[in-house]
């Protein structure tokens, strides 16, 4: 989403820090800074949201949440709570970067919220908000109570939704491919707390985040981190791949706003049609799943040149709040059949 601001000079450090006196009082200010609407000013400028919010309002309790402690859910039980000086001044500041760098709000505090966690966020990884995080909530399990209850039940006997430890079933080996940061990779071995996960990127340096994440949470003993190109390089089986890959079309790439071109374009380009890293992906990663694992990929608004790259995929969409077409879930046994027909294609 976009909003017109005027320059950041419209900020008055003195009268706001007089004035304003509450977690409310701040709110506020920071919505109204980040939404102004004066387009007839010449050197308006638009903010873009998207980063873990898709309004001026999410960024203000991402803000807020920062200065305080304060869960961004939680804010509203605070609204009559003042700041101190301090914090209001860290405030401003934040708000006048904002404005100046048009960088996004999470790189700017260091942190982004993915759900419920708390991660570090910078420029060395995309700001964590894969559509990968609702699914596993609840759509992915109607998903597969649909496509495939036997497979459904083996998983959901290893997750934390049961109130169970699990200890007498294999564990299950659960791929995050592209894993930038480790966000899914962080979420997935919190639901599934008995399972192997490995997470791959190519990025070292997005690694090195996804290190400084999974060792904030205690997770080293359960993720292991691989550096390499997709699926290359890795050993044996998955019962489950989650994939966030490069997926933006060129044309959506040469028209993103600054707080997306500020992010890795290796993590958000995928060629001429979004599609060219995920051919790669489709092609081989039937060697590396069990014969009755399946893959939730992530291909956000490229439903279209998804659709038209892979005509004999068999598939089903998982739908979202945001959409209902923005992620595929694809059967180890469809992957393999597409395989085949794609050779005499």
């Amino acid at each position: 989403m976009k909003s017109t601001f005027l320059p950041s000079p419209s900020l008055n450090p003195v009268e706001l820090l007089q004035a304003l006196h509450s977690i409310r009082d701040w709110r506020r200010m920071i919505v109204t800074s980040l939404s102004k609407t004066k387009v007839d000013q010449p050197n308006a400028v638009a903010i873009s949201h998207g980063h873990g919010s898709q309004s001026a309002e999410g960024e203000a309790l991402q803000v807020l949440s920062w200065v305080t402690g304060i869960h961004p859910l939680d804010l509203e039980k605070h609204l009559d709570a003042k700041l101190c000086e301090g914090e209001k001044v860290q405030i401003l500041d934040k708000i006048q970067q904002r404005l100046q760098t048009r960088l996004p709000m999470a790189y700017l505090l260091g942190e982004a919220w993915f759900g419920n966690l708390r991660l570090k966020a910078d420029a060395r990884a995309l700001v964590p908000r894969s559509l990968i995080l609702e699914a596993l909530n609840q759509s992915l399990w109607d998903a597969l109570e649909q496509l495939d209850p036997d497979y459904c039940e083996r998983l959901l006997g290893q997750t934390s939704r049961l109130n169970v430890v699990p200890t007498e079933l294999e564990p299950v080996r659960i791929l995050d491919l592209c894993t930038g940061g480790g966000s899914i990779a962080i979420k997935a071995a919190l639901d599934f707390p008995m399972s192997r996960i490995t997470a791959s990127d190519l990025s070292i340096d997005a690694l090195a985040l996804a290190q400084e994440n999974i060792q904030h949470f205690g997770l080293s003993h359960q993720i292991e981190l691989k550096q390499g190109h997709l699926l290359t390089g890795l050993i044996g089986k998955f019962d489950l791949i989650l994939c966030n890959p490069p997926y933006v079309n060129e044309a959506s790439m040469e028209a993103l706003p600054a707080e997306f071109l500020a992010e890795p374009r290796i993590a958000l380009a995928g060629g001429d049609d979004g599609m060219d890293l995920i051919r790669d992906i489709l092609a081989n990663a039937p060697n590396y799943m069990e014969e009755d694992a399946y893959m939730l990929l992530e291909i956000g608004h490229e439903a279209r040149y998804f659709e038209a790259a892979f005509p004999w995929l068999n598939f089903s969409y998982v739908p979202v709040v945001t959409g209902a077409n923005m992620l595929v879930l694809v059967s180890q046994a469809d992957l393999c059949t597409f395989a085949d027909v794609d050779k005499f294609l």
